[in-house]
C-alpha cells in the first residue's frame, strides 16, 4: 500500500485506474492511501505479452516496474476466494454474466473482504454488487 495517514481511507484500485494513474484527473481523484490486488499485478504482468508492438511492450513493462515498486499487492486467500463466490452470485442475480468479468470481480472480492472502497474507471462492469462493495468511480 502506498502511504496514508490514519484518517485517510485506503482505496483499492482496479486495473482500469492503475492504467490511467499518469492522468492527472485520475490521480487527483484518489486519496493519498491506495493499494492494488495481485489480480491487477497479474493483469499488468500479462500486458506486455499481449502486444506485438515493441514500443508498446516497452511502455507496458515500464509501467509494470513502477507499479511493482510502488505497491505491495494484497493477496488472494481463502476468505477472498469465498467472497468471490458471493460477488459472482450477486452479478448473476442481477442478470449479468460473471464469467466475462472474473478479474474485475476478484478485485471486488478483495475490496469487499477487507472493507476497502474500490476505485474504478469501469463502474458498469460492477453492476449488481453495489450493495456489497463501496464502488468509487473516478
Amino acid at each position: 500500500m502506498s502511504g496514508s495517514s490514519s484518517s485517510d481511507p485506503i482505496w483499492l484500485l482496479d486495473t482500469s485506474v492503475v492504467l490511467d494513474l499518469e492522468d492527472t484527473d485520475v490521480a487527483g481523484a484518489l486519496p493519498t492511501g491506495t493499494s492494488i490486488s495481485v489480480v491487477t499485478l497479474a493483469e499488468l504482468t500479462a500486458g506486455p505479452l499481449m502486444t506485438d508492438d515493441p514500443l508498446e511492450r516497452t511502455r507496458r513493462r515500464q509501467r509494470l516496474r513502477k507499479i511493482e515498486a510502488a505497491y505491495d499487492p494484497i493477496t488472494i486467500d481463502d476468505e477472498v476466494a469465498r467472497t468471490f463466490g458471493d460477488v459472482a452470485a450477486a452479478v448473476r442475480q442481477a442478470g449479468r454474466q460473471p464469467r466475462k468479468r472474473q478479474f474485475d470481480l476478484l478485485i471486488a472480492a478483495v475490496a469487499m473482504t477487507y472493507g476497502l472502497p474500490l476505485a474504478t474507471r469501469n463502474a458498469d462492469d460492477l453492476v449488481g454488487i453495489e450493495s456489497l462493495v463501496d464502488i468509487r468511480p473516478v
